[in-house]
This record gives C-alpha cells, structure tokens and sequence, in this order.
C-alpha cells in the first residue's frame, strides 16, 4: 500500500528491508521511479495458485444450487463488495449481454459493503433482471462457482495489483473478460489469455462478453493459454521457487 508520506515510505521501502517483494510489476516500477529504490532490490513474485485446490477438472454445482438447467451460461464475478470492482457496470452490461442472451444467468459473489450490496440488487431489478441476477454473499467455494461459470468478468476501475481471482479462473480454464485497471494486464494478454475493456465501459464489457457466450471453440481456446499460463509462472511451487532463489542470494552473503 501507498505510504501518504514520500519520506516515510523511503523509509519503509528503501531504508529498513533488505528487499521488496511485490505482486505486480505495475508496483514495483512505481517504487522504483517514485522512491528511486534500487532495481536489484524490488522483485515481483505474484501470490501462488494452488494447482491441485484449482483444479479445471472438478464439476461444478451451481447450476444445481440455483435450479438451473446445466446448460444456462452463467456470467460472473467474485470479488469483495467494493466501489472500484465495477458491480455497477457489470450490472449495466449484464442488460445488454441478456438481450442477445435471454437464458443467461449474471452472479455476483463475495461479501463487503451491505449498504452497496443492496445497491447492486436494486439496479439489478431496475435493469429488469430480478429473476436472473443472483447474489450469493461471501463464499469460499471459489473453485466450485468457477467451475460453474461460462465467464468471469473483473470490470474493476482501479486498485487492482495482480488479482487472485483472474489466476485462479486461469487455473480452472475459465475464461476471462477483465479491464484495463491495474495490473490486470499483466496476467490478461487481450486476445491471447482473455479479453480486455477500458474501465467504466459497460458496452465494451457486454460485447466482450457476448463474443465468449457466441464462440464456445474460441472461448476455450482463451482459457487453456490462460491455464497454460498459469501452470508455467504463477504457481505455488513457481512462487516457491522464486522466494528460495532470493533467499540463497542473502543468505549466501554476495550482497552489495
């Protein structure tokens, strides 16, 4: 997290550490050039998926939960209830994606702010989608729901370093619409491992989102570089191998 003061963050980041590990390249550029920290001491190692918990052959049981057909794509998101996560506008394009498909099903997972917790379910019923928009509160099912989902969309419009729920839906081979927030890019290569919007862009979300329930060949072809991805740089044991690197590097005392 940011430090509001330049002369105690130097000190946080620059003085007191050895080294600074972040999740984000985004991050760690940001130390350097705003803190002038030395490069050779700020290392991203992103937070590693366990692999064997996000697992993409599991079936999942929302369908079942929610009394649906298995067939019923179910476009969703799983985050904290925060402002910057975007609930708003995925909201505003779950509207126009229902248009193109009525069948669809829109779910909004994780817990938060109860007050705008009820403001996604009143805009919800506005845009005319009380029977297919479904608020499930906090879970820890994550690797159930993403395996129930045809599609997670991120539409955060700030605060992102490197987000979990993007690798660990890379992880399940499910496939990914996120935005431009962040470092969200880091770990969406647009048209390669996911699909990329502007931020604050519901149009451009539901198009997105409307090109992956279209294509189901090319929806999958997304989630497999998106899994491929995973397995060879954000695992728990890439993770693990990365941090043992930079302890030997201290430990073995070739420090400047």
């Amino acid at each position: 997290m940011d430090y509001p003061n330049r002369r105690t963050s130097r000190l946080a980041y620059g003085t007191l550490p050895h080294h600074v590990i972040t999740t984000s390249e985004r991050i760690s550029k940001g130390l350097i050039e705003r803190l002038r920290l030395k490069p050779d001491r700020v290392q991203c190692i992103s937070t590693g998926i366990d692999l064997e918990k996000f697992d993409a052959k599991m079936a999942g049981t929302l369908h079942q939960e929610l009394g649906l057909d298995s067939e019923v794509p179910l476009v969703g998101m799983i985050s904290v209830i925060r402002s910057w996560k975007g609930h708003d506008y995925f909201v505003e394009a779950a509207k126009i994606v229902a248009a193109r498909f009525p069948a669809a099903h829109f779910v909004v997972a994780g817990g938060g702010n109860e007050v705008r917790l009820e403001k996604i379910r009143r805009w919800a019923n506005e845009a005319g989608l009380k029977d297919s928009f479904h608020l499930l509160g906090h879970r820890t099912d994550v690797p159930n729901l993403l395996a129930s989902y045809s599609v997670l969309v991120l539409p955060s419009t700030g605060h992102e370093g490197i987000p979990q729920i993007i690798l660990q839906s890379h992880a399940m081979a499910c496939p990914v619409v996120g935005t431009t927030a962040g470092g969200i890019p880091e770990v969406v290569a647009d048209e390669q491992s996911g699909l990329l919007v502007p931020t604050k862009n519901p149009q451009a979300l539901a198009a997105a989102i409307n090109r992956l329930l279209e294509n189901k060949a090319y929806r999958n072809e997304l989630a497999a570089r998106g899994q491929a991805m995973v397995k060879a740089s954000h695992s728990e044991e890439h993770m693990c191998q990365q941090l043992e690197t930079l302890y030997q590097r201290y430990l073995s005392g070739n420090i400047e």
